[in-house]
């Protein structure tokens, strides 16, 4: 986690040079919101909850 914040850092002051108006976080606030609703919802909560709602044990011989 260090490294990986580190990294963001490094990236941040590299962009800042380019562009003293870029705000990283600003950039990444859409992007990191959307990965966590597909992480704690998934992808398509509806299509999920159908497919377990309609998926009907086998029988066992």
């Amino acid at each position: 986690m260090g490294l990986y914040a580190k990294t963001v850092s490094n990236l941040e002051g590299v962009a800042r040079k380019l562009d003293p108006e870029f705000n990283l976080f600003d950039q990444a606030k859409p992007l990191i919101g959307d990965l966590f609703r597909r992480q704690l919802v998934g992808a398509a909560p509806l299509q999920d909850l159908l497919k377990v709602a309609l998926d009907r044990p086998k029988a066992c011989p």
